[in-house]
């Protein structure tokens, strides 16, 4: 049986055999023993893991790493936009910030506004070809 889901919780208690999961939230039990990372999301391996190869080294090209980012009402004056920027640009850069990011499994990719708009639109584009292709409908 395998199941998709989001947190290791059915995992850890055996009711399923395999599961997508955050790292992040899987981390401490693969540092423990108690589960074992078979291939990460992600376009690259993770320094916390650099044993574990991604999906696309394991011979499955895919890719739907977590990622996470700060966004506004359109309406938000681009001042203070850019002030939340660089206080952001500034506490991401501090050593002690990154290296809790990357303690969860995480990679500290902080781009300006106008590339994070960027990747929204691409990362748009990609599932909405995804759900396409798979046929997927609201109801």
């Amino acid at each position: 049986m395998s199941f998709l889901s989001v947190e290791p919780c059915p995992l850890m208690g055996g009711q399923v055999q395999m599961a997508f999961v955050t790292l992040s939230s899987a981390l401490p039990h693969i540092k423990s023993g108690k589960l074992r990372a078979i291939a990460l999301a992600h376009s690259k391996r993770s320094p916390t893991l650099p044993s574990v190869p991604t999906f696309t080294q394991a011979g499955l090209p895919f890719q739907a790493a977590t990622w996470f980012g700060l966004f506004s009402p359109a309406t938000m004056p681009p001042g203070l936009r850019q002030k939340i920027n660089e206080d952001v640009t500034r506490i991401v850069a501090e050593p002690a910030t990154r290296a809790s990011i990357e303690d969860l499994g995480g990679d500290a990719v902080n781009e300006g506004p106008k590339e994070f708009s960027a990747f929204i639109d691409s990362e748009s584009k990609r599932w909405a070809e995804a759900v396409k292709v798979s046929g997927a409908q609201v109801d």
